[in-house]
């Protein structure tokens, strides 16, 4: 007999190991990751997953959505930005004043 019992443990408890995982990522085809991606990205579904494919049953924001978001941000920023012109108070009350930035004081 060739290795030691502990070889032998050690190579049938990674062979069971090793089936359990087969097991466990059976379910989990590149057609269904491809969908949770994509509906994490337009937010059809609103169910997150966990690493066995399994419901966790939390609601989340989806990224196109919070891109969105992020966007009417920038718009409602650069809406006042321009709205402002170069009135240094109405500058100042955006917080864009340059005192302390390195500008004139």
């Amino acid at each position: 007999m060739s290795g030691s019992i502990q070889d032998l443990l050690s190579a049938a408890y990674a062979a069971i190991r090793g089936s359990e995982q087969n097991k466990a990522l059976a379910p989990i085809t590149l057609d269904h990751l491809l969908k949770i991606h994509i509906d994490d990205i337009q937010g059809t579904t609103k169910v997150s997953f966990s690493a066995a494919a399994t419901p966790l049953g939390y609601n989340k924001i989806s990224k196109l959505d919070a891109l969105k978001y992020i966007q009417a941000q920038i718009d409602t920023a650069a809406k006042a930005i321009q709205d402002a012109g170069s009135d240094k108070e109405k500058l100042n009350n955006l917080g864009l004043d340059d005192v302390g930035q390195g500008g004139a004081q």
